[in-house]
């Protein structure tokens, strides 16, 4: 029920905002999010795919929603295992975040604590250490 009513209100949106509107792509997002948290992995990745895609298009590659958005898909790229591309998706949001400076201590904490974790995974433990 609640896939349907992102849906619907994705289709409202796109009809009287267009895809431009913020509202469209953080509901996507959302969507995204909710298809994750309910293990549902392919449909997560497509929307949240789509929703990455508009957020570079209208507010830009280095923008925090881009960081928030390469997150969101490190961490499905995580619970599906593959490693690799969680690991690029945390290192790059971390340096749109720092070079932003829009990351606090404890928030850069928490996404390199991801990321060791990701490393310790892997088994790359000198890795995991740095």
């Amino acid at each position: 029920k609640t896939a349907t009513l992102y849906t619907t209100l994705l289709q409202e949106l796109k009809r009287t905002g267009g895809e431009k509107d913020s509202t469209c792509f953080f509901t996507l997002n959302d969507l995204g999010l909710f298809y994750l948290n309910n293990a549902a992995y392919v449909k997560a990745e497509s929307v949240l795919l789509q929703a990455a895609s508009l957020i570079k298009k209208y507010r830009g590659e280095q923008s925090v929603s881009n960081a928030t958005a390469l997150f969101n898909l490190a961490e499905l790229y995580n619970r599906t295992g593959q490693l690799e591309k969680a690991e690029t998706g945390i290192l790059e949001g971390l340096a749109i975040l720092e070079k932003l400076a829009q990351t606090t201590d404890e928030e850069r904490v928490i996404k390199l604590n991801n990321l060791g974790e990701l490393c310790r995974e892997q088994h790359q433990y000198e890795k995991s250490e740095h």
